[in-house]
């Protein structure tokens, strides 16, 4: 098997950077790196792994799911239905102010604001972490974690399915400043959309 072009394929098709590979497979990324140059070969019981990884009986799609949260370069986290943050990117971290393994198991649930509150209860009262909702948009103030002013944010929040049936949100955001055209007048908001079955 020509392993430097099968691992590049795989890592590209599953939207993994190598050191997201590395992490996975408990290597460091320079012999992720080393074998899809064809520097070196794996050994017999890495080869062994790598083909039930690439052959779709690999690892399980959870630690698909936290990987591209964690290496994320947008400010994205993961939550469950009770606030509770299961996963969180370096720039989440830097916006709420604390580092990232911190905010990655954080309770936000004691920071929310009122509007950000009342979304919250909306989302699970639509269905969200049920899974009949495709995805909601909200503009909310919020409070860093790490403590600092009220900040106004437009997050995007996506419901994920772990591996044991739970439903988490994947909240993307963005801090919106005084140059955001319309920042001022935006008012909280709350646009879900429904799952649309094919």
């Amino acid at each position: 098997m020509h392993w430097a072009s099968q691992l590049k394929r795989y890592r590209r098709n599953n939207g993994l950077t190598q050191i997201a590979l590395a992490e996975i497979l408990s290597v460091e990324q320079a012999t992720i790196s080393r074998w899809e140059r064809g520097v070196h070969e794996p050994d017999l019981g890495f080869q062994k792994r790598l083909r039930s990884l690439i052959f779709g009986r690999g690892i399980n799609s959870d630690h698909f799911i936290m990987q591209n949260v964690l290496h994320s370069p947008f400010a994205v986290k993961i939550a469950n239905r009770h606030g509770q943050n299961l996963a969180a990117s370096r720039s989440a971290a830097a916006l709420h102010g604390v580092n990232q393994s911190f905010l990655a198991t954080a309770n936000y649930r004691p920071f929310f604001t009122e509007p950000l509150e009342r979304h919250w209860k909306l989302a699970i009262e639509f269905g969200f972490f049920d899974g009949d909702l495709a995805s909601i948009e909200v503009c909310n103030p919020w409070m860093p974690i790490g403590g600092g002013v009220e900040k106004l944010c437009v997050s995007y929040w996506i419901p994920a399915q772990l591996s044991d049936g739970e439903i988490v949100l994947i909240s993307d955001f963005r801090v919106m400043s005084d140059d955001d055209s319309g920042a001022i007048e935006r008012q909280p908001s709350f646009n879900a959309r429904a799952m649309e079955l094919i």
